[in-house]
């Protein structure tokens, strides 16, 4: 594991390098443009949550996943959300759906959740640069005072302080872990 910068991902993948660099770039620049401090790692190539937790030796609680789902309003009305909870935890589909002011709660389709974020599934960050996208994060994340996640890459990750970055993304708090 090596800390690094603008290393391209070799991984292959449904989305372009292209796509996916697009992303990276843009939540460093997001980054430094509101002076959030950061730590970026460099690992080998991994989305799930417990694996690659162990790769960079971070608690599974301070680990952020984040989720695409589809809240169903009504018949023809659909919200979209990036859920975002603790690696150790899963996401409560009543919770999501109360969160997001509808009646069911389900997981996005991959190739939606990859053309709403720009990443392939296990590289989603907590953020987004999609308007139709919006970030809900589960309380306890906050009480972290860092967080870790991938970085629009499988091969690279971010730590950053959590209240400044979810603040700074604008994320609605609600309580949508079990």
């Amino acid at each position: 594991m090596n800390i690094n910068n603008n290393i391209n991902n070799n991984k292959e993948s449904i989305m372009s390098d292209e796509q996916q660099n697009s992303t990276y770039d843009r939540l460093l620049s997001f980054l430094n443009e509101r002076a959030i401090p950061y730590r970026e790692v460099e690992h080998s190539p991994e989305g799930r949550t417990d694996v690659v937790s162990t790769i960079r030796g971070n608690r599974l609680e301070q680990a952020v996943k984040a989720i695409v789902m589809i809240v169903k309003n009504d018949r023809k009305s659909r919200r979209k959300l990036l859920v975002c909870v603790q690696g150790d935890r899963r996401v409560s589909f009543a919770k999501v759906a109360r969160a997001g002011g509808g009646g069911e709660a389900r997981f996005a389709p991959p190739d939606l959740a990859e053309s709403l974020t720009g990443c392939t599934l296990g590289s989603v960050p907590p953020i987004s640069f999609n308007d139709e996208l919006k970030v809900v994060v589960d309380p306890t994340l906050l009480e972290q005072p860092e967080v870790v996640f991938n970085a629009a890459r499988l091969d690279r990750s971010l730590f950053v302080p959590a209240r400044p970055f979810f603040e700074a993304v604008g994320a609605s708090v609600a309580a949508v872990a079990e």
